[in-house]
């Protein structure tokens, strides 16, 4: 166990106390969770580099650049305890981070201070955290208590002290002596200006590694090189310098634009690699969490096998998940580690996994309410379903399929690729009739909005394919992947011109039907207008942000059923017969009771049946209308019984009484 310096708890308050030092002990959680403390032990009371003494610990600061759950995954092979700082998912300079600190253990303790300077840059810089943690190791840093530990092992590997590198002297000339330096001819002829058998960039980094195993550093080797020749010093000669000297070796193997481009991009994220299927590997930066797919093979191509190795040693394996709503990249679940796939659309980009307040807006764009209104024909139960709907889509999911059916033109399409602007490209996707007839339905996984373009549902198989699009879960089967069952984060579309395309019963909750205009939307709307509704990003931004805050009237799985479609839904579904026996038998007959076969016999009269309709479709026909029909047993005969006259009927006849009375006058 290692010892540390305990510091006076008025500095937890008063920062000029930091530096008095009021007793040593040894470091467990408790410690650090109750005291400020320094890792350096030191030769008086006082903590100042003069003073250092000794030190057994490296302890990293992490402020963003890594989540806590990846950190947990990194250092959980190794002697650490990691604890979170009073700062922890606060804002901070508009940022809200994972803010925490890990202290690891070496192998033995360092009484010389340059040695332990030397150690933590070098630690930093392998355990690939620049940039992360800071590389200065500070020989009188001190700490404020731990808020909360998160993470402990005390019997991991303990990192090697590092023994100082000694650098010789920079050569005062140029050209070194050759008396002093052991440096080939190749090399002292590169140095005098003379022309070389080999490329400019193949023979920097030759003289680049010859005078680095002599001793010079970095700087030195930086001035002598770029003054020879014509040739200006670039980015590519400064990464070979930096890779001789940082690593001892070089670990790149082509140095060409494109390649330069993917070291970049390598360079400033996290390798992450799927545990599921390692040739899965994506590059995250460090930053703003944006993804790029990399190939692993590229890494062959373009790094040798030491550059290869060093890369996927410190890349994160983990479980790809998709989860919109879950605002952490890296997190464990079940014990875990997972990396979350979900990329957000670009007016949250900056805020979703930073956890960063979002800009709001108290008005809906005056240009999409125009559009709206005209889509559901000035129909307000249905605008303002419609608005209901969408905030549940741009916020959570929905468990009712948005149903517009009605005549082409008219905005469906639009109003799609609205939707897919507020959730994002990569979350959105387009089906149709096929999905219920293949096997394979993958353009389902990992979605925000899917719009059902043009989809019949007819058959029973068809329908229960359906009813499985809404539920919790959905299984995903991809070609050459088996089945697997994954959250569904998706709400869905169905848009047609069709209006058979469904055959919704009575008591189906999963079609939300709205009125719909039948006027085309050019109409109504200018081209730019139409182009700003379909293209403009900011627009969608700015009604995306709007729904956030909107406050529903509807649950997001109750259905909602405009009346006027829902009877030309049904009416355009309805059999010959059924139109009949619902629109004239049931005036003809009501209150009355007729037998199965006296039915039969007028059907065949007025509807040309020759097809006798039995028992079991007429018993169909009354559950679907239960208001109206009834079958009933007399005498052991079934009877079909006219209980009233539907609604609308009514309201017909007597509409055409009206008409008749006005004529008589």
């Amino acid at each position: 166990m290692s010892k540390i310096s305990l510091i006076n708890k008025a500095a937890i308050t008063n920062p000029s106390m930091s530096r008095q030092i009021v007793d040593t002990a040894l470091i467990t959680p408790e410690v650090i969770l109750e005291y400020p403390w320094s890792p350096i032990l030191t030769t008086s009371p006082y903590l100042k580099e003069a003073n250092f003494e000794s030190t057994s610990l490296l302890v990293l600061d992490i402020d963003g650049g890594m989540p806590l759950a990846a950190a947990v995954t990194q250092f959980a092979a190794y002697e650490h305890i990691i604890g979170t700082t009073k700062s922890h998912q606060v804002e901070k300079k508009g940022l809200t981070n994972d803010r925490y600190r890990v202290i690891l253990f070496l192998k033995s303790r360092i009484s010389n201070l340059d040695q332990y300077k030397f150690n933590y840059k070098a630690h930093v810089k392998a355990l690939g955290l620049e940039g992360i943690a800071d590389t200065v190791g500070d020989g009188a840093r001190f700490y404020y208590p731990c808020v909360d530990i998160v993470s402990t092992n005390d019997s991991g590997k303990l990192l090697d002290v590092l023994e100082l590198e000694k650098q010789a002297a920079a050569p005062a000339a140029i050209v070194p002596n050759i008396a002093n330096a052991k440096l080939s001819k190749r090399t002292l002829s590169f140095l005098a200006g003379m022309p070389q058998t080999d490329s400019w960039h193949n023979a920097t980094l030759r003289v680049i590694g010859e005078l680095k195993d002599n001793g010079y550093d970095i700087d030195t080797v930086r001035s002598m090189v770029s003054r020879v020749g014509t040739q200006a010093w670039d980015n590519k000669d400064e990464y070979r310098l930096q890779d001789v000297f940082k690593r001892g070796k070089v670990y790149f193997k082509d140095y060409s634009d494109v390649n330069m481009r993917i070291r970049e991009t390598l360079e400033k994220s996290i390798l992450v690699i799927n545990m599921v299927d390692s040739n899965e590997v994506l590059a995250v930066h460090k930053e703003n969490f944006t993804k790029q797919p990399i190939d692993p093979k590229v890494l062959s191509i373009i790094f040798t096998k030491e550059g290869r190795d060093l890369m996927l040693q410190s890349a994160y394996t983990a479980k790809f998940t998709y989860n919109p709503m879950h605002g952490e990249v890296f997190y464990a679940e079940a014990g875990i580690p997972c990396f979350n796939t979900y990329e957000p659309p670009a007016y949250l980009a900056n805020n979703f996994f930073q956890n960063a307040a979002l800009p709001t807006v108290s008005k809906i764009p005056t240009l999409i309410q125009k559009f709206l209104m005209h889509l559901v024909d000035s129909d307000l139960p249905s605008y303002e379903f419609l608005l209901d709907w969408l905030h549940y889509c741009v916020t959570g999911r929905n468990l009712t399929v948005l149903t517009l059916i009605g005549t082409e033109g008219t905005g469906k399409g639009v109003l799609s690729e609205l939707i897919t602007n507020m959730v994002g490209s990569s979350n959105a996707s387009k089906a149709r009739a096929n999905i219920f007839k293949g096997r394979f339905n993958n353009l389902l996984a990992n979605k925000r909005f899917v719009l059902l373009d043009e989809l019949e549902i007819k058959s029973s198989e068809e329908y229960a394919l359906f009813k499985d699009l809404v539920n919790e879960h959905i299984v995903i089967e991809a070609k050459g992947k088996d089945e697997e069952l994954r959250k569904n984060y998706a709400s869905f579309m169905l848009a047609s011109n069709n209006l058979r395309a469904i055959r919704p019963a009575a008591d189906d909750r999963r079609f939300s039907l709205l009125n719909l205009t039948q006027v085309k939307l050019p109409v109504t709307f200018t081209d730019d207008e139409i182009t700003a509704l379909q293209n403009d990003l900011n627009l969608a931004e700015n009604f995306a942000l709007y729904l956030r805050t909107h406050v529903p009237k509807h649950k997001h799985n109750k259905p909602f059923k405009a009346e006027s479609k829902a009877d030309q839904i049904e009416n355009a579904n309805m059999t010959n017969w059924q139109d009949y026996l619902l629109y004239e038998f049931s005036v003809d007959y009501v209150d009355q009771d007729m037998s199965i076969e006296a039915v039969q016999n007028i059907l065949k009269d007025k509807v040309d049946m020759y097809t006798k309709i039995g028992r079991r479709k007429l018993a169909e026909f009354c559950s679907k209308y239960p208001a109206y029909f009834k079958l009933i047993a007399k005498n052991n005969t079934r009877y079909l019984r006219v209980l009233t006259v539907p609604t609308n009927v009514v309201d017909l006849f007597e509409k055409e009484e009206e008409t008749k009375s006005v004529r008589l006058q």
